[in-house]
């Protein structure tokens, strides 16, 4: 409580907080705390002082600081999340470290060096609606701020917080190059149409009949953003419209709804993939810019595509609104701008109506099989698939506890829908996956006490997977006939997943991975760099590539490609091929520094030193030379039979 000796004034309040910070730390405490500590030091605490402001308190992974000028706290804070774009640049996302930051402008108590008050407690809650990499400000802090700095805001309207009287009126900051000076209202009021609205509308009505609505609703109306050059695509621009999906940014004012926000844009591109006349960008490459302030330029040139989509997500009880653009990158300008509304139980049809404006937009033609096709759900249970989501965003963490929890959600939305065929595929390779590990947690927490358990489990679930074929389940068959050493089994179900799905990265992969292991690794590089161009941000294109260079011993290629994978996933397989790499290459001491990792690696996690009979159980080999060129290696490199 205030007595007469606290001061009182008007301040900027700068608060911001660690994304998922337990789970960093469950994951890796001390990785974690290293990592923060560095960019507290290199990255927030500097930018702080410079920007003339106070650190008030830190808390594990929060910073509270002060300013006197409200241009400084959002310079301050635009700066800083600018810099952890470029210092998580090549961060796997389960490491990445994000803050989200709100400022406020309100009047506090100052008690010693510490600070109270509603204005302290409006900042923090601006902190927790903002998305990972993101800034949200109150409109006291925007009144301060607006036409001052090269930054761009969207108006999310008023937002009734924990713990706070009023509803606070909230702000994104928009950080992007070409959003700056912009001001996008989400939500306009509704008003009643002048005279002159009207006749506007009329003569809107006249010049879309006459076939110019793009010249003049459009292009003149939307701000243009710098157009992306041919001269500067990593790739060559496809023979047909090619596009690239970002991840849409969520609005729901709570992070826990990411896998919801991530799962509706995900369902997008995989419909729009069906479609052969657009090329359309795997997810896991778009998805490399989540949570990033990019440009469309950069997106463009990166990915070698003509077309980007990029929108917003709110969820709000039962009603869902989408705001989507897509832009022509090579001229710069927009195709279209749309806000969408639908409710959560029809979440299908909203997804329908969106892709329709992507195709008209792209002006192509659609056969009525392929609309069909894209059009086709495998479930018409909005709760079953929530289920189903929610699953997919633990499992692509690769963590015993997320294999479990992954395996729940994929059963409860089998509970909802028992017919939900990628499900019973999920659900199936949580066990394969659980199986395949030498740690007794995995087996644990998919319900086993053994991995013959857990192939028990999975063997009945992917034979009723393939009763109704997915593209993932003959990718999952194949995995397990390889596994068994079964290797024309596995190519044959490899290239039924393509068939399935031929523009879809994954299925590529597998038919790559099929090949290299069936002694094919020429055949097995083609389709890998098939799979790039679909997928050119994708992990495991390296790794599959440096696979096939090793097995056609152009070791010099292989190290490159490897180090990348490395890079990517530091402790999965390319580890143990690199070192063998390194030892056909004789470079001993890069050579002997991976074996000391692989084998403290093992340690770690099982008590004991790695055997070559163990890790070829990980590395099938078919043909006799390649397995023997293989354990050379690894007899080079010091690891025991």
């Amino acid at each position: 409580m205030a007595n007469e000796r606290d001061e009182r004034k008007l301040t900027a309040i700068f608060a911001a907080d660690v994304v998922g910070y337990s789970r960093l730390i469950e994951a890796d405490e001390s990785g974690t705390l290293s990592a923060l500590t560095a960019h507290r030091a290199e990255a927030l605490d500097p930018k702080i002082t410079e920007l003339r402001g106070r650190i008030v308190s830190t808390a594990g992974d929060s910073v509270l600081a002060e300013f006197a000028s409200v241009v400084d706290a959002v310079q301050c804070a635009a700066e800083i999340q600018r810099a952890m774009a470029d210092r998580n640049e090549g961060v796997s996302a389960d490491k990445r470290i994000e803050f989200r930051i709100g400022v406020n402008l309100g009047d506090i108590i100052v008690v010693g060096d510490d600070i109270h008050g509603d204005g302290v407690n409006v900042a923090a809650r601006l902190e927790a609606l903002a998305d990972p990499g993101g800034i949200f400000i109150s409109g006291a802090a925007f009144s301060q701020v607006e036409n001052k700095l090269e930054l761009g805001y969207e108006d999310l309207g008023e937002r009734k917080v924990k713990n706070i009287a009023k509803p606070i009126q909230v702000y994104r900051v928009l950080l992007a190059t070409e959003a700056a000076g912009t001001l996008i209202t989400a939500k306009l009021p509704r008003q009643t149409p002048t005279r002159w609205v009207v006749a506007a509308a009329a003569v809107l009505i006249i010049v879309i009949g006459s076939g110019v609505i793009w010249n003049f609703a459009i292009r003149d109306v939307l701000p243009s953003v710098e157009a992306a050059s041919l001269e500067r695509m990593a790739f060559p621009l496809p023979d047909r419209p090619s596009l690239a999906v970002l991840p849409f940014d969520n609005l729901t004012g709570d992070a826990d709804q990411d896998y919801f926000v991530d799962g509706f844009v995900d369902d997008l591109i995989t419909d729009l993939s069906k479609i052969s006349t657009i090329f359309v960008v795997s997810r896991s490459s778009s998805f490399t810019y989540k949570g990033k302030p990019v440009k469309i330029k950069q997106v463009a040139e990166e990915l070698g595509v003509r077309y980007v989509l990029e929108g917003s997500i709110r969820r709000a009880g039962g009603t869902i609104r989408v705001n989507a653009q897509l832009i022509d990158a090579l001229s710069g300008n927009h195709v279209w701008a749309e806000k969408f509304d639908g409710d959560a139980a029809d979440i299908f049809a909203l997804q329908d109506e969106i892709n329709d404006k992507i195709v008209a937009g792209l002006s192509v033609t659609v056969s009525a099989e392929q609309r069909k096709e894209a059009r086709r759900r495998e479930t018409g249970n909005p709760e079953a698939w929530d289920a189903y989501r929610q699953g997919l965003k633990h499992i692509d963490r690769f963590t015993a506890v997320d294999n479990g929890l992954a395996n729940a959600f994929f059963k409860k939305a089998l509970e909802l829908d028992p017919n939900y065929a990628p499900a019973i595929g999920l659900l199936a390779a949580t066990y394969m996956e659980a199986g395949q590990r030498p740690d007794p947690d995995w087996w644990r927490e998919v319900g086993a006490e053994t991995p013959e358990e857990a192939f028990a489990a999975f063997e009945p679930l992917l034979a009723k997977a393939l009763e109704r074929p997915t593209d993932f389940a003959y990718r999952l068959d194949a995995r397990w006939a390889t596994f068994r050493g079964q290797h024309e089994r596995a190519l044959t179900q490899a290239l039924r997943a393509v068939d399935l799905a031929p523009y879809h990265a994954g299925a590529l992969i597998e038919v790559a991975m099929a090949l290299i292991w069936a002694g094919r690794p020429e055949e097995g590089l083609r389709r890998a760099n098939e799979a790039r161009r679909l997928n050119p941000k994708g992990k495991g294109n390296e790794a599959v590539r440096g696979l096939a260079l090793f097995s056609l011993e152009r070791y010099e290629e292989a190290a490159a490609e490897l180090k990348t994978a490395r890079s990517l996933s530091p402790v999965g397989p390319a580890l143990v091929m690199l070192m063998a790499t390194y030892a056909h290459l004789d470079r001993q001491e890069e050579m002997q520094a991976l074996r000391d990792e692989f084998f403290e690696l093992s340690e770690k996690r099982f008590g004991r030193l790695p055997t070559i009979s163990g890790t070829l159980r990980f590395f099938p080999w078919a043909k006799p030379e390649d397995q023997d060129r293989f354990t050379g290696a690894l007899r080079k490199a010091g690891v025991p039979e």
